[in-house]
């Protein structure tokens, strides 16, 4: 197996010749002590969505 790639994107070559893709993400978006840390200090509470989607490559959204 071999990970290569730039940013939050990683490929993913088998040791078979197959390529794939690892998809880094959270189930959730709205965690209180992450304000501060991963989130920026200031920033609504109504704008973590897009930020994580833009920090992400895959995000949990559950509708029960």
């Amino acid at each position: 197996m071999h990970l290569s790639g730039p940013g939050n994107r990683v490929g993913l070559r088998m040791s078979d010749g197959k390529r794939g893709a690892i998809r880094v993400g959270i189930g959730g978006w709205t965690y209180e002590p992450w304000r501060g840390v991963f989130y920026p200090e200031k920033l609504a509470q109504k704008r973590e969505l897009e930020y994580a989607a833009g920090q992400l490559t895959s995000i949990e959204v559950n509708g029960t």
